[in-house]
């Protein structure tokens, strides 16, 4: 059924089975004759925000046009295949099929923190490297610490081997008579 009820106009499908609506194009406009859902024959469907496109479907996929949210978190399931960031994709995280890789390709490629940066191993259960923010800087061999600076310096846990020598310029020394 077809019915205006004094304040609003209905397009009722009250039997049973689908309502259909068939057309080599379908446009759904505003009173105002402003876009706000496309679809046309060979596939391609388009959405509007205030007469804006703001999504539409492609033989490759889709393309967000704006910030797109993902509540849920965002998947790429395939190796391969690339999360690109910026104008000429110069931030390039992926994945493919044996090794994780993010590929910068313009300028420094820089990290911030709050308190500290924590590397471990794929299980969680060993330190790799810790880097604490005004503070010590942490490096691991199989999860005991070997390597700490500190305000003073650099502290060594075990062997310290120098292969072309140990330049000790600055350092206090006890003379020897």
């Amino acid at each position: 059924s077809i019915y205006h009820d004094g304040s609003n106009s209905y397009i009722k499908d009250s039997g049973t089975g689908d309502l259909f609506v068939t057309g080599s194009a379908v446009y759904l406009r505003n009173p105002s004759d402003e876009s706000m859902i496309d679809v046309r024959s060979g596939g391609d469907v388009s959405l509007y925000y205030a007469n804006s496109k703001k999504f539409e479907t492609t033989n490759d996929g889709t393309v967000t046009t704006g910030i797109a949210t993902a509540t849920g978190g965002l998947e790429i399931n395939a190796d391969s295949k690339y999360l690109k960031i910026g104008a000429g994709a110069d931030l390039q995280l992926f994945h493919d099929g044996s090794n994780s890789r993010i590929n910068n390709s313009t300028g420094s490629l820089k990290f911030k923190t709050a308190t500290q940066y924590e590397f471990y191993n794929s299980g969680g259960t060993e330190n790799l490297a810790i880097f604490n923010v005004d503070g010590s800087c942490e490096l691991y061999y199989d999860n005991t610490k070997r390597i700490e600076t500190t305000n003073d310096g650099v502290k060594i846990t075990g062997i310290a081997t120098c292969s072309n020598g140990l330049d000790t310029v600055g350092m206090l020394r006890e003379s020897y008579n």
